[in-house]
């Protein structure tokens, strides 16, 4: 079999990744579709398109950056596989293809993960959440802890606050990327959706979510807070419009 260069091969899965078929794959890169083929299955099997030793090979990222690739998607930082992968070698000098940061976020449950549709923004909701933006640029981040979903908002809630001394704050409607909290929702989504198995009824539901909010990783939890002062210079800069959170 001929060999194959390692940039061709790179060229290859990047191809693959943007989904051309292997017979156009083939025909663009002038190399056998048995190869396209076997090359595609060598990235799903391993990750890499790089030889390998024959006497095996460690995994190409260490278990903290492996929990780094989770944390920049559940969080918003990064919203792409594409993106993860450049902010990896810009920020830490790892170098991997597209494909290895997609087998890893299959390999924690993100491989189906759908961005959410950012809700429609009238011109009174920009200027909403400018006002906001504007009016709270100067909190730390200790400052930011609730949100405005309505069991939060009710009169017994809005009761218990004040008893408390605790000050709600008038978010803007429309605003869930100035809630680091819905990345929180989504990060506790995709740890019950790897339950799913282990879950059959309400109470068994209830002890996962508790056990999943006890084992919450607090550096996940201080990037979420820490997120804030940057989600509101977001949303000031566009003038209150859409942010990439």
């Amino acid at each position: 079999m001929t060999h194959i260069s390692l940039e061709k091969r790179t060229r290859i899965c990047t191809l693959i990744n943007e989904g051309y078929s292997s017979h156009y794959i083939a025909s663009k890169e002038n190399v056998d579709q048995s190869s396209v083929i076997r090359i595609k299955q060598k990235v799903e099997a391993t990750g890499s398109v790089k030889d390998l030793p024959k006497t095996g090979h460690p995994r190409i990222f260490t278990s903290h950056d492996e929990r780094n690739v989770v944390r920049l998607i559940t969080t918003g930082e990064c919203s792409t596989a594409a993106d993860i992968q450049k902010k990896l070698k810009s920020d830490d000098q790892i170098d991997v293809s597209v494909c290895t940061v997609k087998r890893t976020l299959h390999r924690n449950g993100l491989s189906s993960r759908i961005k959410r549709k950012k809700p429609y923004l009238k011109k009174k909701h920009r200027e909403q959440r400018l006002k906001f933006a504007k009016k709270y640029r100067n909190w730390s981040v200790e400052d930011w802890n609730k949100d405005n979903d309505p069991k939060h908002t009710a009169n017994l809630t809005k009761q218990w606050f004040n008893d408390n001394g605790i000050e709600l704050l008038d978010w803007p409607p429309q605003s869930p990327d100035l809630n680091s909290i819905e990345h929180l929702w989504n990060e506790i989504d995709r740890r019950l959706r790897k339950l799913e198995n282990q879950v059959h009824n309400q109470d068994q539901l209830w002890d996962a979510i508790q056990k999943i909010w006890i084992e919450m990783d607090d550096e996940f939890l201080s990037r979420l807070i820490n997120s804030m002062p940057q989600r509101i210079e977001d949303v000031i800069k566009v003038k209150g419009g859409y942010t990439r959170w």
